[in-house]
C-alpha cells in the first residue's frame, strides 16, 4: 500500500522503538518491555512499555498526528518502567511528521523524535494477527459451555491477550514459541450475569485458559491445548469500522433474541467518526461516547446519557444503551446495520446518509 502522497505507508508494518528523545532526554528502552507501534483501521496501538495505548491518528504524505491516547493502568514497578512508559507516551502526542524508509519509521515533533524499526511480518499461520471465537472447548473431560448470545472471544496484541469470557473482559500478558503458547495471570471485570450457566461458562473458560501450554494454527483454526484442555477457536471478522463512520444510521427496530419491537420516541440514531468519537439517541436521550476497535468488536469505555426520558421510553432508553454502552458487534449488509451485544440483545438500523 502507498501512503497517502504514493509513498510508502507506516500503517503497513508493525515498529518497534529503537530511539527516542524528549526535550532532549533518552526515552528509556527496558529489556523485556519494548515499545512498539501498530495500525489497525482508524487506531494506532501498541506497547508502551507496561501499558498499553491506543488512539485514533491521521495520516498524510509527510504528517502524522494522534489524537488523545488512552491507556491502559497496570502499575509499573520498577519506576525505570513507570518512567519510560510516560515518557514515551508524551512524545507521541507531540508527533506531527514522520519520514520512513524500507526498515526505518522516524515520528518528530515539538521536541520529541521516535525512531522505530520495522517488525518482521507475521506468518500466516501466526495466531495473534486474528481475532478469534470459541467453537468447542473440553476442560477435564466435559465440554466447555457457550451460552447463546454470551460469546467467548480471544485477540492478540504484540504482548497482551485480551478477549470476553461469556460475561466479563479479561486480559493477561502471554508467551509464545513456534508451538508453545502460555498466559500470565489473568485479570478480568467483576460483572455478574444471568442466568447462572454464563458465569459457570465464564469459569470452565478462564480456568482452561489459564492451564494452555501448546497450540497449532491455521488461516481458519487455532486449537490451544493444555493438561486437559483443548479450546477450539474460529476467526471473527473484524469490525466493520470503515462501513460504519462517515454515515448517520436511524434505529429502525430493538430485537431480544427472536423477539422484535418498534421504535417509539423521537428520531434515535448513531453515527461512529473516524477520531474515535460515537454520538447516539435512545428516542428521549442523546448519548456521547468513545470507542476503541478490539478485533470483531467495537468497545465503548466511556459514555455518558444526557436528557430524560418519559416511563413509555424507559425500556428502549435501557435497551439502546445496554447494547452500545459497553461492547457491540456490527454487521453491515448495503444501508443496512446489525448491532448486536451480549444476552441475545441487537439494534437495527439503516443508513439515512
Amino acid at each position: 500500500m502507498d501512503g497517502a502522497g504514493g509513498g510508502p505507508d507506516p500503517t503497513d508494518f508493525g515498529w518497534e522503538l529503537e530511539s527516542g528523545t524528549l526535550d532532549g532526554t533518552s526515552v528509556p528502552i527496558i529489556e523485556g518491555h519494548p515499545i512498539t507501534l501498530a495500525f489497525t483501521g482508524n487506531l494506532a496501538e501498541g506497547s508502551a512499555t507496561c501499558n498499553f495505548y491506543m488512539s485514533p491518528f491521521s495520516l498524510s504524505a509527510t504528517t502524522l498526528t494522534f489524537a488523545e491516547i488512552s491507556v491502559t493502568e497496570a502499575r509499573c514497578h520498577p519506576e525505570a518502567l513507570r518512567e519510560s512508559h510516560f515518557t514515551f507516551v508524551e512524545a507521541l502526542s507531540r508527533v506531527e511528521r514522520y519520514v520512513m524508509t524500507e526498515a526505518n519509521l522516524t515520528l518528530t515533533g515539538e521536541g520529541a523524535e521516535l525512531v522505530f524499526v520495522a517488525l518482521p511480518p507475521r506468518p500466516a499461520d501466526d495466531p495473534t494477527g486474528v481475532a478469534w471465537g470459541l467453537e468447542a472447548g473440553t476442560l477435564d473431560g466435559a465440554p466447555v459451555n457457550i451460552v447463546l448470545g454470551f460469546p467467548i472471544t480471544l485477540s492478540f496484541t504484540e504482548e497482551w491477550v485480551e478477549g470476553t469470557a461469556a460475561c466479563n473482559d479479561y486480559f493477561a500478558t502471554y508467551s509464545s514459541s513456534s508451538t508453545t503458547l502460555t498466559f500470565g495471570e489473568l485479570g478480568h471485570t467483576a460483572m455478574g450475569c444471568i442466568p447462572e450457566e454464563v458465569m459457570e461458562s465464564e469459569s470452565a473458560y478462564l480456568w482452561a485458559l489459564s492451564r494452555v501450554h501448546g497450540f497449532s494454527s491455521t488461516k481458519d483454526r487455532l486449537t490451544l491445548i493444555g493438561e486437559g484442555v483443548e479450546l477450539v477457536f474460529v476467526p471473527l471478522p473484524p469490525a466493520p469500522i470503515t462501513e460504519l463512520t462517515g454515515k448517520v444510521w436511524l434505529l429502525v427496530g430493538l430485537f431480544r433474541g427472536d423477539a422484535v419491537s418498534n421504535v417509539g420516541g423521537d428520531r434515535a440514531t448513531l453515527e461512529l467518526y473516524t477520531d474515535g468519537s460515537m454520538l447516539a439517541s435512545t428516542g428521549c436521550r442523546s448519548l456521547h461516547a468513545s470507542y476503541v476497535v478490539s478485533g470483531a468488536e467495537i468497545r465503548v469505555p466511556e459514555l455518558a446519557a444526557n436528557g430524560e426520558c418519559p416511563p413509555d421510553l424507559q425500556d428502549q432508553d435501557g435497551h439502546v444503551i445496554a447494547v452500545l454502552g459497553d461492547r457491540f458487534r456490527g454487521v453491515v449488509d448495503g444501508r443496512r446495520l446489525i448491532v448486536t451485544s451480549q444476552g441475545g440483545l441487537g439494534l437495527a438500523y439503516r443508513a439515512v446518509s
